[in-house]
């Protein structure tokens, strides 16, 4: 009897460091399932009341089918056949996606990464826009509050456009990727956003005619905006009116184009005029672009000519072979070079 009652204290002995384990174990389970589910109704509340935001300002976002999931590591919002309706720039928009999913990571909640599935169709009550994208990936991440967010992406991978978009009918267009970003840097000024833009191989057929481009065109576009101060406007022609108070500015750091063997880069600063429209003066070179030239209704034979080339739009470059410095402006509602006015009028953007 003593042996056996020895034996079964040792046993209790033993499996009293495993039970208390499994039970922290089982603790802490319990308490990141809580967790977990608090987030993800804050999650869900936080998005209702964000839809219910943009339906006071006229834009009507539908989530159908809607469903959170992403347990344990993050909270993962679903929805089948998202619907936008709304006006953007002054034009009533309706648009769908196949799918949507936005994550965020349990413990960074700061941090949305979102996936887009096609195809996107996009409308426009006017019939002016009526289009259908394609792609073969394409996400966003966004981090930080919307009204002052640190940083927000996009990568696109085997991009495809094609319908109606304005006076471009029966449009199609592709590009092999597209890279897009908006950051804040460290140290920078209050509403003060760094950005970055690149479109690699596109192929648009209606503008490669339409500019004397040669198709495939990579483009890439950088440099630094002020004064985006992007809260307490409902809609964008307010933000950009707001914005142009401020005296916002648009400095372009790299402006870089190539179409084949031809090539353009530059820089240059933007802003808007009092009529709210697009003014700018880019110092630039250029090389073989002389069908673009003469789209724009500019003779390349002056800009050839040497006394223009030197008494207007400068000197070439020491070694710079056929490279030809060209100053590039936009004011008054027209786009210029050098001294020559193009055919290219440019519009109040609202």
């Amino acid at each position: 009897m003593a042996s056996q009652g020895s034996e079964s204290k040792k046993s209790l002995i033993s499996s009293g460091p495993i039970t208390m384990v499994l039970a922290l174990f089982a603790a802490v389970i319990i308490g990141w399932s809580l967790f977990w589910f608090v987030a993800s109704r804050r999650a869900d509340g936080a998005l209702a009341t964000w839809i219910e935001h943009e339906a006071a300002a006229g834009r009507s976002w539908i989530c159908p089918d809607k469903r959170i999931s992403g347990y344990p590591l993050e909270i993962e919002v679903s929805c089948a056949n998202p619907l936008f309706q709304g006006e953007i720039a002054g034009k009533k928009f309706t648009g769908s996606l196949r799918g949507l999913r936005v994550a965020s990571p349990l413990l960074r909640s700061q941090t949305l990464v979102a996936e887009l599935e096609a195809p996107l169709i996009v409308k426009t009550s006017d019939g002016a826009v009526d289009a259908v994208a394609q792609w073969g990936s394409l996400g966003m991440e966004f981090v930080g509050r919307p009204e002052a967010f640190s940083r927000i992406s996009l990568l696109g991978e085997q991009v495809t456009v094609q319908g109606l978009l304005g006076d471009l009918e029966k449009a199609s267009g592709s590009a092999s990727n597209v890279l897009a970003y908006v950051v804040s840097p460290p140290g920078a000024a209050p509403f003060s956003y760094d950005f970055r833009l690149t479109v690699n191989d596109a192929q648009a057929p209606v503008l490669d005619s339409r500019f004397g481009l040669q198709p495939p065109v990579t483009t890439t576009i950088a440099g630094t905006i002020t004064q985006a101060n992007l809260a307490g406007a409902a809609k964008l022609q307010d933000s950009l009116e707001q914005w142009r108070v401020a005296g916002g500015k648009v400095d372009l750091k790299t402006i870089r184009l190539a179409s084949g063997t031809s090539t353009l880069e530059g820089h240059g600063e933007l802003a808007l005029d009092d009529q709210h429209r697009i003014t700018g003066n880019f110092p630039a070179t250029i090389a073989g672009l002389e069908p673009f030239l003469q789209k724009l209704g500019v003779d390349p034979t002056l800009i050839a000519a040497g006394s223009l080339v030197a008494n207007v739009l400068g000197k070439r470059e020491a070694g710079g072979g056929s490279r030809l410095p060209v100053p590039i402006s936009i004011a008054d509602g027209w786009l210029s070079i050098g001294p020559v006015r193009s055919q290219v009028q440019v519009y109040p953007l609202y």
